[in-house]
């Protein structure tokens, strides 16, 4: 793709008004920060309760979550291991992914979880792994990697007084867009945010770096994002941060990006190398983050995502395209209304190896796919390797598929791909736990993993690639309500070590010898409890597997034990849990609907029996509606509930609807 000089990133900045009022004189080389370099701990209070990804939290893995450099040096934070530490080895590198663990940097105390990095050369990029010892002398294996820039800062302070040159903590800008504009000229800068609300757009040249959480010393030791929250609000409807193209790290940290629902994206960037630490994306118009690479060989987008919260966006969290090598680590993405993440197309060629790493993420309740892979190599390819890595992963609650995997391509023996998921879990999804299309060949493993109680099947392999292997091991697929593990593609299985709920091969062979699997006939035949309607909705009971079919084809329900429901629009529709009473009760004129997420206050709820509507009341209490029919339904009339937003005339496009139909009895 076409590079932009310094002069056409200057003219674009002028061009979105970044640059009104800027200073893009060559600033002094040196900083005059008095900060001392010392970093405090990472504290847990956050200014709003949400569900934030917490670097200090337990489930966090051991090692380094903050980078950050100055002209002076680099000040590191990193997490305790649960064992106590005798010392802590740290480890450096020029380059990203190439360290020597046989010769550390420096070695300090396990006495303390911050150090300050000296020593090294003002303009360089520095990569730096923390690793505990124990008092044994053994030292863990983390490879938790953070870069961070030795260069000149720039300070800003939205309450500081107007006239500040940015160059000193006493002397802050009182803008972002200032501090990026004096400093165009420059190489590579440190950008640090004092805590305030900010409404600006912001656009990052190759090699800046913008960290926010600091209090208006701007020093180390009192640095905390979730104290001093620094938040960047959306003016318009454009990308709030966006990141230009470039080899130069531009790492972003310590932020809360809000977007409520009129900004587009959080963060975009196109051919960088990027870095997303502790940051909350939320409630954007479009997606949370999206980074992707151009259409030539040589584009690529570089980095890592990790300590992220990305939720309550309407379209996905998180979008991914072209030739990646990057990790998502420790990074949380919910309640978003499409997929968590959307890497679609993933592309790979014969110049290097792509890399897809997703480590102790969490993809849970968005409205369509949990996650979303569609590899495919790079149409200018003749060969090439593939890596993609999910590994302490979870999938819950999504509407769709936990995770869905497509490998597509033109089969050739000079393409390597290997896809591992490692002790992950996918459960309670709306279809599949996870599901591989495989139209190439390639080696596939599932490895202590627990893929349960997913109302389709647990995995599913489909496809035409002839020498597909999928290796499945150590795993249970249990509770689902197909069948375990569904064949449909000439793939070879080897289920080794695990339990199994019903397997169903349409196509391929499965090697189970060494593996438990249960007949499906029998673990699918568990009898519906009938539910009545009480006061207490804690004792509720759910409508069991087998007398509800969910919505697996995305446009019906299917029918079972005499219930019938059908739903319209499906793809993006409120997604309803479950119904009680089961059918059989239905007549007595009450009815308890349970949907995945709140009831909005506009839904409309209609009785009909026998095609004639019922005088009805409704009572919403969070997820769930009560229905009370005022008049008595006759035991052979046929019952439908009818329910949607607003309004139920079928001339108007609705985004969700829903027909629950109760047969007449001895119909």
């Amino acid at each position: 793709m076409t590079k932009i000089g310094p002069g056409g990133w200057i003219a674009l900045l002028l061009a979105y008004g970044l640059c009104a009022g800027c200073d893009t004189t060559v600033p002094p080389s040196r900083s005059n920060s008095t900060s001392d370099p010392a970093l405090s701990s990472v504290p847990t209070k956050r200014r709003v309760e949400r569900s934030v990804s917490d670097p200090s939290s337990a489930a966090t893995q051991p090692g380094l979550v903050s980078a950050v450099g100055n002209r002076v040096g680099i000040a590191l934070c990193w997490t305790a291991p649960t064992f106590p530490a005798r010392a802590y080895r740290i480890y450096v590198s020029e380059e990203c992914g190439r360290h020597r663990f046989d010769a550390p940097y420096a070695e300090v105390s396990g006495a303390s979880t911050r150090h300050f990095l000296t020593g090294l050369e003002v303009g360089r990029t520095y990569y730096t792994i923390v690793r505990s010892v124990d008092e044994a002398g053994r030292e863990d294996s983390n490879e938790r990697e953070l870069g961070a820039v030795v260069a000149e800062v720039r300070f800003v302070d939205q309450s500081a007084p107007p006239g500040g040159d940015g160059l000193t903590p006493e002397t802050p800008f009182t803008t972002i867009s200032d501090a990026i504009g004096s400093a165009v000229s420059v190489e590579q800068v440190n950008v640090y945010v004092a805590a305030g609300d900010y409404r600006e757009r912001v656009f990052l040249f190759d090699g800046m770096s913008l960290y926010g959480g600091f209090d208006r010393s701007f020093g180390f030791e009192t640095r905390s994002p979730n104290e001093r929250p620094t938040v960047l609000y959306s003016s318009d409807d454009g990308d709030l941060i966006s990141v230009a193209p470039g080899p130069r790290l531009c790492a972003i940290g310590g932020w809360q990006l809000e977007g409520a629902e009129k900004g587009r994206r959080g963060v975009a960037g196109s051919d960088c190398n990027i870095q997303l630490t502790w940051i909350e994306i939320r409630e954007f118009r479009d997606k949370g983050i999206e980074l992707r690479a151009g259409d030539e060989v040589d584009d690529c987008v570089t980095g890592v995502v990790q300590n992220c919260d990305v939720s309550h966006n309407l379209g996905e969290g998180i979008r991914l395209s072209g030739t990646l090598d990057l990790v998502l680590r420790d990074v949380r993405v919910h309640e978003n209304r499409q997929e968590g993440l959307e890497v679609e197309p993933l592309t790979f060629s014969h110049r290097e190896k792509g890399k897809l790493e997703i480590d102790r993420c969490e993809f849970s309740d968005n409205l369509d796919l949990g996650l979303e892979i569609s590899a495919r190599p790079h149409p200018k390819a003749t060969g090439g390797k593939l890596r993609v890595n999910l590994r302490h992963v979870v999938c819950t609650g999504n509407a769709d598929d936990g995770a869905s995997i497509d490998i597509d391509g033109t089969a050739n023996p000079a393409f390597e791909l290997r896809v591992d998921v490692w002790n992950c879990s996918f459960s309670n999804n709306g279809k599949h736990g996870l599901s591989v299309d495989a139209d190439l060949d390639f080696a596939f493993r599932i490895a202590r993993s627990t893929i349960n109680e997913n109302r389709g099947s647990g995995v599913l392999l489909r496809g035409d690639a002839t020498r597909f292997f999928c290796r499945l091991q150590n795993s249970t697929l249990l509770g689902n309500h197909a069948a375990g593990l569904t064949v449909d593609s000439p793939a070879f299985v080897s289920a080794l070590l695990s339990v199994i709920d019903g397997i169903k091969c349409r196509r391929g062979s499965v090697d189970r010898t060494q593996s438990e699997v249960r007949d499906l006939a029998t673990t699918n035949s568990r009898e519906p409890t009938p539910a009545v309607l009480t006061a207490d909705p804690d004792k509720q009971p759910r409508i069991a597997p087998s007398s509800y079919a969910a919505a697996v084809d995305g446009v019906s329900f299917g029918v079972q034990d005499g219930f019938f429901a059908h739903r319209f629009e499906a793809p993006r529709c409120q997604d309803l849990h479950c119904v009680t009473p089961l059918p059989g009760n239905s007549h007595e004129g009450r009815w308890r609907l349970e949907f995945r997420y709140p009831v909005e206050t506009d839904v409309t709820v209609v009785v009909r029996a026998n095609d004639r509507v019922l005088p009805s009341t409704v009572r919403r209490d969070g997820v769930r509606l009560d229905v009370v029919c005022e008049q008595a339904i006759d035991a052979d009339a046929s019952v439908v509930l009818e329910l949607g937003p607003t309004s139920l005339d079928l001339r108007r496009p609705l985004p969700w609807r829903y027909r629950l139909i109760y047969p007449a009895k001895g119909g």
